[in-house]
């Protein structure tokens, strides 16, 4: 097996750092409108899950 290249690791810092980010926003605003940054921490979360496999 081969390592991963450059442009994977740089998508799954920024994939993680907005996974992150969108984390924090939905527990600071806890309001009926972070249900779309609760939505994309989803797809977030999802997008880290192919990036590694």
């Amino acid at each position: 097996m081969h390592s991963p290249g450059p442009q994977t690791n740089q998508a799954l810092l920024i994939a993680l750092v907005l996974a992150f980010a969108t984390g924090v926003v939905t527990i600071a605003v806890g309001s009926l409108c972070a249900a779309w940054v609760a939505i994309g921490h989803g797809i977030l979360g999802l997008v880290v899950v192919l990036l590694v496999t």
